[in-house]
């Protein structure tokens, strides 16, 4: 059983690996025509896996910042509780492609505008 769970963590590590790649540090690491095609690649394409784990494990970064906004009152208490990470990701594919003018823009922003426009937030003066 031990062997079986070490082959598959061993397999699922190998499958993403190539998404941890060293890139040149830059103040905004992906802009939104980047992030949506990560997150809009094919079944069929080779690197499907690898880029499916990027665009989860970057929208996954992006939320957990808009959280700590939340927690410290700088942006709206309005994503739900019970909202998946495939919801999420979701509602930020849906954002980028309908604002193709913005994909220009830092992704970690466009997460965040995503978050108040799909979940219909409310900016308040604490928030803003």
């Amino acid at each position: 059983m031990k062997t079986k769970l070490l082959a598959a963590a061993a397999a699922a590590f190998l499958a993403v690996g190539g998404c941890f790649t060293p890139s040149p540090a830059s103040a905004d690491f992906k802009d939104g025509n980047e992030l949506l095609a990560k997150c809009t690649t094919e079944k069929s394409d080779s690197v499907y896996y690898q880029n499916t784990a990027y665009c989860i494990a970057y929208i996954a970064g992006a939320v957990d910042m808009f959280t700590t906004w939340q927690m410290v009152g700088k942006a709206p208490q309005c994503m739900p509780d019970n909202a998946t990470a495939g919801q999420i990701r979701d509602v930020v594919v849906k954002y980028l492609q309908d604002h193709p003018t913005k994909r220009a823009e830092p992704g970690s922003l466009l997460v965040a505008s995503a978050l108040l426009e799909g979940f219909n937030c409310k900016l308040t003066a604490k928030a803003q």
